[in-house]
């Protein structure tokens, strides 16, 4: 993920086939400024199949109070 805007981003979340996703490595940061971005790779223990396609997005809270997400994204669940 890369910030592209002008605002700090915080309370950042991912979810997969919505549901948050909560085991990432490395962990998700605690706030991503403007031009910042991250990469991680979370697990899911459940519910998911290897192989099966899953839409993820990801939320954060912009440093003026909005609420922010990304439009959903497609993945192919790897295991």
């Amino acid at each position: 993920m890369q910030n592209t805007g002008s605002l700090a981003l915080s309370q950042i979340s991912i979810y997969l086939n919505a549901a948050a996703v909560t085991t990432c490595t490395p962990s998700l940061p605690s706030q991503l400024t403007p031009g910042q971005s991250f990469s991680t790779v979370c697990t899911v223990s459940s519910g998911i199949t290897a192989g099966n396609e899953y839409p993820v997005y990801i939320t954060a809270s912009a440093s003026n109070g909005a609420s922010v997400s990304t439009p959903i994204q497609n993945v192919i669940a790897q295991g």
